[in-house]
């Protein structure tokens, strides 16, 4: 008997060219045209279907309406083994693993204070003059106005700035290259946690690894809001020849609609 020996699926990419770990493309990610140091493994990525399930009152089972996809969440577990490893992944890290800041101003609240402070000088102003009953040109009118709008605005906008997170800049989306996530339609990624280092035991002594965690970014697409028609909680039966209390209520309801129409009528002449 022949027995025939098939090749291993290709699902991980070709090696890469030059590469001095030897190291296949299913082995880094690639973001921002930069490779990540060391060997990359990849779990738990997938494509969440999303389902509203409704079941009907005295049904075994139910419906099920499609929603959409939702987004991937997966871990990748980096492992390093030489200091030049680390040293390029803290360069990494750095470049793609750190939330934007945007520096503030040393003096922000001295210049919070003296808008506020001309604001309320300005209004007390205008209210002087009127309680004195002062009456202004139109020029002088439009001159009060418009330093009035001046320091609302000046105001408005040094409030606005805030040491807190609300005035800091959103982190962008990370482009990512592995053939494993594009299988899955996985090509943007932002980072959920990032874990420790943690050195290996046994036969992997000498190597250290870390998890992230990773959110698919995905912006929302206009998908199905709500079914098409409504799914009755109770089955409804058809009305036949053979069931009289359903004839009988038809024709109550016939009989309604009829008079309601001639009311309609009547109510239209007068």
């Amino acid at each position: 008997m022949i027995r025939l020996r098939a090749e291993p699926p290709s699902i991980g990419g070709g090696p890469i060219a030059g590469d001095v770990d030897g190291r296949c493309e299913s082995d880094v990610l690639i973001v921002g045209g930069d490779m990540t140091p060391g060997l990359v493994t990849i779990s738990k990525a997938g494509i969440p279907f999303k389902w509203d399930k409704r079941a009907g009152y005295g049904y075994s089972g139910a419906w099920l309406q499609f929603m959409g996809q939702d987004l991937s969440e997966f871990d990748t577990i980096f492992t390093i083994w030489r200091d030049d490893q680390r040293a390029a992944f803290a360069v990494w890290a750095k470049k793609y693993l750190t939330p934007p800041t945007k520096p503030q101003d040393p003096n922000l609240a001295a210049t919070r204070q003296a808008a506020n402070d001309r604001l309320d000088a300005i209004t007390a102003q205008i209210t002087a003059n009127a309680n004195a009953g002062i009456v202004q040109t139109p020029q002088e009118k439009a001159t009060t106005e418009a330093l009035l709008a001046e320091a609302q605005a000046r105001a408005a906008a040094v409030s606005a700035q805030s040491p807190f997170l609300p005035n800091m800049p959103q982190p962008k989306a990370l482009g990512v290259a592995n053939p494993i996530l594009a299988e899955l339609g996985i090509k943007a990624i932002v980072p959920k946690l990032v874990g420790q280092w943690v050195p290996g035991t046994g036969q992997s002594r000498g190597k250290w690894t870390k998890t992230i965690s990773w959110f698919q970014f995905r912006p929302p697409v206009p998908m199905i809001a709500r079914p098409s028609s409504s799914i009755p909680d109770v089955k409804k039966k058809d009305i036949t020849a053979d069931d009289p209390q359903q004839l009988q209520i038809r024709s109550k309801l016939d009989d309604i609609k009829a008079r309601q129409a001639r009311l309609a009528q009547i109510e239209g002449r007068k």
